[in-house]
């Protein structure tokens, strides 16, 4: 079931007087730069940065 038009209308009413008009731009690079990352760790071009404890832990796993 999709969201009629009014509804979507009351969430984007209810997003301007909750952030605010003058901040909306910045939620919306925000949302993008988090939109772009997810993209990109879902398609495995994420980097990752492991901690020495967990490569550790990581090498104690394959090891036993």
């Amino acid at each position: 079931m999709s969201p009629s038009l009014w509804q979507l209308l009351i969430v984007l009413a209810l997003v301007i007087l909750f952030f605010g008009k003058n901040r909306l731009p910045a939620l919306g690079n925000s949302m993008r730069e988090f939109m772009r990352q997810l993209k990109s760790e879902k398609d495995g071009r994420g980097d990752i940065d492991l901690t020495e404890q967990t490569r550790k832990n990581l090498k104690d796993r394959e090891d036993s």
